[in-house]
């Protein structure tokens, strides 16, 4: 799934982690945004649509397409986006492709992709939730584990199982 080689994984995922150590984050869902903001980054939303991006980062701002609806689909750009700046990229945009699932470019861009499912998704609290939805044995209102994780996280099921994939987390 990954272009990226196992050193840049575990460097990425680092940077993700201490970004939530830093703000004692011990809570779901992460708050991307709030994060953003911690980290001296402002987070605006305009309309980006006729330039074509998503999300944009620059001058230690984030700009999301306000256009775009899906409230977990922000929460992932915003996350995208600060991925980059934490990871030092400088200036960047998120391409705003039809489908919801974005195949990565670059590198540049598989890293932020997997910062933001890192700093969303941190494994140590998926594999905690993967384990009680194991635990519940079929009694649960959720059709799948991931549309639980999906809830939980706030994210969508795509981005649940390729973080699922990443952390090589069977259910």
């Amino acid at each position: 799934m990954s272009v990226l080689d196992a050193r840049t994984i575990a460097q990425v995922e680092k940077e993700a982690l201490n970004v939530l150590e830093e703000f004692q984050i011990d809570s779901l869902p992460v708050e991307p945004t709030g994060l953003a903001k911690c980290k001296g980054y402002r987070v605006e939303y305009r309309d980006l649509s006729e330039e074509n991006f998503r999300g944009v980062l620059s001058d230690r701002k984030i700009a999301i397409d306000s256009t775009i609806e899906s409230s977990s689909m922000k929460r992932f750009i915003v996350a995208h986006e600060l991925g980059h700046g934490v990871l030092g990229h400088g200036t960047s945009g998120y391409y705003n492709e039809s489908s919801e699932y974005d195949v990565p470019c670059s590198e540049r861009e598989a890293m932020a992709n997997l910062f933001a499912r890192a700093l969303l998704m941190p494994k140590h609290y998926l594999q905690k939730a993967v384990e009680i939805f194991k635990s519940k044995d079929g009694n649960s209102s959720y059709s799948s584990c991931e549309e639980y994780l999906s809830d939980i996280f706030g994210v969508t099921e795509r981005r649940v199982r390729d973080r699922l994939e990443e952390c090589e987390l069977g259910i």
